[in-house]
């Protein structure tokens, strides 16, 4: 990864992301993760064959970006999707109704979480969220 682009995204993340989160800012928070998701997808499309894990997983990010959600990215090489909304309870689940019609998920393969402040935690087999 060429030191330019490096430098960029170490900006975009304490200049742009981490600030935009510290003041609640969803509109900043989602440019700053996309412009990052957009940097990172380009520099690895040699090797996953695109910005996307795979076709399926663009169509559905470019549907999520449509539908104005903020920070529409995949994690690592996928095909995990994420974004970010503050829209209300009623509009979050007729958005994942319409994710399971038009690209035939199932209930356990799109759904909403909310965020953490803290993770998990391992006790032996058995995961504790806190």
């Amino acid at each position: 990864m060429p030191r330019s682009l490096t430098d960029r995204l170490c900006h975009l993340v304490l200049l742009g992301l981490l600030p935009a989160l510290v003041e609640h800012d969803l509109v900043s928070f989602g440019k700053a993760v996309s412009e990052l998701q957009g940097h990172v997808g380009n520099h690895f499309s040699p090797a996953q064959g695109g910005s996307y894990a795979r076709p399926a997983v663009e169509s559905v990010v470019r549907y999520l970006v449509d539908e104005g959600l903020s920070g529409v990215g995949q994690s690592s090489w996928g095909p995990t999707i994420y974004a970010f909304t503050d829209s209300s309870m009623e509009q979050r689940v007729e958005l994942v109704k319409c994710l399971h019609r038009r690209f035939g998920l199932d209930a356990d393969t799109a759904f909403w979480t909310s965020a953490r402040s803290q993770g998990s935690i391992l006790i032996g087999e058995a995961v504790i969220s806190t």
